[in-house]
């Protein structure tokens, strides 16, 4: 149904979080109870997103299952299918070099203290280079050499 709903999007308006539901009170409200296209397809993005999530996890589960005869399903440690799910923290100032364009993304759900969480303190916009730069130097004082004694 929520595929449905987005797919016509020219018509319907669909919500999948109530994080949605105060910007589509304050814009019906504000326009005699109707929507605009751009909420309306802001609206279906979101819905596709979330629908693309569940079935990943879906998924990933189902792949791991390996034996059902005795009812309850056996399952591997590791899927035989993963599928991750990614998105944007950023545009970057460029990619790999000046000419090239570049974005960071990361997990869904990222694991605390990599990289992935950083936040920038100060600075211009970082670079895809600024990022691989930071990513080794992470890595070096995770390993034994920048402990302390």
């Amino acid at each position: 149904m929520l595929r449905s709903a987005a797919k016509n999007f020219a018509r319907v308006a669909v919500t999948t979080d109530p994080s949605q539901y105060a910007s589509l009170l304050a814009e019906l409200e504000a326009n005699d109870g109707r929507l605009s296209a751009a909420q309306r397809f802001a609206l279906s993005v979101a819905a596709f997103n979330r629908v693309a999530q569940y079935d990943a996890a879906i998924s990933n589960w189902l792949s791991a299952v390996t034996d059902t005869a005795a009812g309850v399903p056996a399952r591997a440690e590791y899927p035989a299918q993963m599928n991750s799910t990614f998105v944007k923290v950023m545009d970057l100032r460029y990619g790999e070099n000046p000419h090239q364009s570049g974005a960071f993304y990361r997990d869904l759900y990222p694991v605390p203290g990599t990289l992935a969480t950083f936040t920038q303190l100060q600075g211009k916009e970082l670079s895809f280079n600024n990022l691989a730069d930071s990513d080794a130097a992470q890595n070096a004082c995770a390993s034994s050499t920048c402990r302390p004694a």
